[in-house]
Parts: C-alpha cells; sequence; structure tokens
C-alpha cells in the first residue's frame, strides 16, 4: 500500500525542506503525492519531486503524482511535469 504525502497549498522553501524530509523517511516504500491542494508551486519543490520521481522509478518502486491545475501549470513552466507525472511502465 502506497503512502500518500498531502502536498500544503503553497510550495515554497519551507515546504519543499519538508517535502524532502518526509520523501527521505519513506524511501523504498510506495508513495502517492496528493498536490490536488497546491495553488502554487516553486523551483525547489520541483527539484525536490523531480528527484524522488527519478529516484523511486529507479528503484522498482510506485511513485504516484496527482498535482492540481496550478500545480501542473507551475510544474510545466519549469519544464519537468512530464517527467515527474509519467504514468509507471508496465513490464
Amino acid at each position: 500500500m502506497s503512502e500518500i504525502l498531502h502536498l500544503p497549498e503553497r510550495l515554497d522553501f519551507d515546504a519543499a525542506r519538508t517535502l524532502h524530509g518526509q520523501l527521505l523517511a519513506l524511501r523504498g516504500h510506495p508513495v502517492s503525492i496528493d498536490g490536488s491542494a497546491v495553488r502554487t508551486g516553486g523551483a525547489l519543490a520541483a527539484q525536490v519531486l523531480l528527484a524522488a520521481a527519478r529516484d523511486w522509478r529507479a528503484a522498482g518502486q510506485p511513485f504516484a503524482f496527482a498535482p492540481s491545475v496550478a500545480l501542473q501549470d507551475d510544474l510545466e513552466r519549469l519544464g519537468v511535469l512530464s517527467e515527474i507525472a509519467q504514468e509507471e511502465a508496465t513490464a
């Protein structure tokens, strides 16, 4: 069963630090990121999410991501949405 992380409304520096710590604690376990409440996403949080998506997928662990429209827009502008939100490949 996946652990669900609920992202805050504002993904600023402090939220990115908190998210990083939460993700470190969940390393090695399936994770689902619920970004439905996010209204503003920052570049540092985008880096944390991108690194997590890469790490989880490289380890063969499920990584699900459900962003809000605002977060999708912010991540698209930063050029990282497609990699963070990519679907799991089927074996």
